[in-house]
């Protein structure tokens, strides 16, 4: 008989415990959009375990309230609207917690769109006027290595207009 009220009384435990996890979910969720690796690793800093953690997700997914390829969509738009190229979005999702493959998948790999998007933000920061000089394209080009952009794509950018 005692080993049957330990095992309702750990039931009960674990039963808070998950509900607790679940308000902390639901809390974050109700303040921005979160991948499921990221908001894992926001309720184990709460204390949470791993278990309980697992089944507050399942169920947030379950709901509908997860969803990794709805926020990694709004993280790419948002950082192309910044303004950053391909290499820096990817390495932004990998901090995340998303997989290689699912970034290859979402991640647009129109280099004319990469293009437009250097010209952009080339223009942007440094205005319209090609560099005439190299130590001005090298530092033109640099700047856009930096922003996530490929070599190729930068030295183009900076050689000459697109239309």
């Amino acid at each position: 008989m005692r080993d049957y009220a330990q095992v309702m009384m750990n039931q009960a435990a674990d039963d808070r415990d998950t509900k607790a996890c679940m308000n902390q979910a639901l809390a974050a969720l109700s303040r921005r959009d979160f991948g499921r690796v990221e908001l894992g690793d926001r309720l184990k800093r709460k204390g949470f375990d791993a278990e309980t953690i697992s089944v507050a997700l399942d169920r947030c997914q379950d709901y509908g309230l997860l969803d990794d390829a709805k926020v990694m969509d709004h993280r790419i738009h948002a950082l192309m609207r910044r303004g950053y190229g391909p290499a820096f979005i990817g390495m932004d999702l990998k901090r995340k917690g998303f997989s290689e493959e699912i970034i290859t998948e979402h991640l647009p790999q129109d280099g004319n769109l990469w293009a437009e998007r250097a010209q952009w933000i080339r223009c942007k920061h440094f205005g319209n006027p090609l560099p005439h000089d190299s130590s001005e394209r090298i530092r033109q080009m640099r700047y856009l290595y930096q922003r996530g952009f490929d070599r190729e794509t930068a030295h183009r950018i900076c050689s000459h207009s697109i239309d």
